[in-house]
């Protein structure tokens, strides 16, 4: 890791919110930070109305994924087939991370 990493502990992985790399607590080569912010995730929307939300997505991405519950109370996982099991789960991460952060509500 570099001097200007960021990388913080995430049950077995680390995580640098700086480059936003995710690497396993026990690799022995750890990748190497560059220290350039990805801070892809701009905004945390918050909403009564859920279809708001939708509607105010509605265009504005090229991927995409959805969580949260149906009207059931069950949890719904959408995705857009474009997006790979590893974006998916990089994508839950660095927002799991950013949200232990504190990054959405300050």
């Amino acid at each position: 890791m570099s001097e200007k990493c960021k990388a913080i502990q995430h049950s077995d992985q680390m995580f640098c919110s700086k480059c936003q790399l995710v690497w396993d607590m026990n690799d022995c080569e750890p990748p190497q930070c560059e220290g350039e912010v990805m801070d892809n995730v701009l905004k945390f929307y918050t909403a009564t109305n859920t279809d708001h939300i939708l509607e105010q997505a509605m265009g504005d991405f090229s991927d995409i994924l959805i969580i949260g519950y149906d009207h059931n109370g069950d949890l719904d996982i959408r995705a857009n087939k474009d997006l790979t099991a590893k974006e998916i789960l990089w994508a839950v991460e660095t927002f799991k991370a950013k949200l232990i952060n504190g990054d959405y509500f300050q």
